[in-house]
């Protein structure tokens, strides 16, 4: 089963300022996500400790710089949360699109400014911290993949930006990794995010580099 989503903003309907300034501890590697209410955490007792982007950290052994908005699409990402990137960062997670297809959907963002958007987030990211690996999340929604956004992610893949695909795990799907809006990842589901881009950075190898 696939999530239909109107879109990850719904429940908040304003961009919210990031909460968390960037960590003190540069020079043992640092890692920084940027994306919306599923990056931050949104729904979470605890964000700081249960949102994905720390349980990486954790694992990596990395202080992390969570830089997720509730309610940005990539214009948001690219306008507030590209210019905090800190020069010292090693790995960076992008992790956008739902809110961009809703507003596809909805015409207040075309399918061309998603996509001009998104390559300059990229290579914002990639200005800000040049020696960081970046990856490139996927979202696991409907309405990301019946608008296309979620197919120009995929495209958008190289050995600079890598994919993460976290919509062909099927198990991002199941209801039960959900907040009651089967909207926003309970615990559960941002474990399961978060095994995803570590199964990743296992596989090509970059566990070890986050760490210089």
């Amino acid at each position: 089963m696939q999530i239909g989503v109107a879109a990850l903003a719904l429940s908040m309907g304003v961009i919210a300022a990031a909460p968390s300034p960037p960590p003190q501890a540069v020079g043992e590697g640092l890692y920084v996500a940027i994306g919306d209410s599923i990056t931050f955490g949104y729904g979470l007792g605890a964000p700081g400790r249960d949102a994905f982007p720390y349980l990486v950290a954790q694992r990596l052994g990395v202080p992390v710089l969570d830089l997720g908005i509730p309610g940005v699409d990539s214009r948001g990402a690219l306008e507030f949360e590209a210019p905090r990137v800190p020069r010292s960062a090693t790995i960076i997670t992008i992790f956008v699109g739902t809110n961009d297809a809703d507003r596809i959907r909805r015409g207040t963002f075309t399918d061309a400014q998603f996509r001009s958007t998104y390559q300059k987030l990229i290579v914002a990211a990639h200005a800000a911290a040049p020696s960081a690996q970046i990856y490139l999340l996927t979202p696991s929604t409907a309405m990301a993949e019946g608008w296309g956004v979620t197919d120009f992610i995929r495209s958008q893949a190289n050995a600079s930006a890598r994919l993460i695909d976290l919509d062909r795990d099927r198990r991002l799907h199941l209801r039960a990794n959900y907040q009651p809006d089967f909207i926003h990842p309970n615990i559960a589901g941002q474990r399961r995010i978060a095994g995803d881009v570590i199964g990743a950075l296992e596989v090509i190898g970059t566990l070890g580099r986050a760490r210089r």
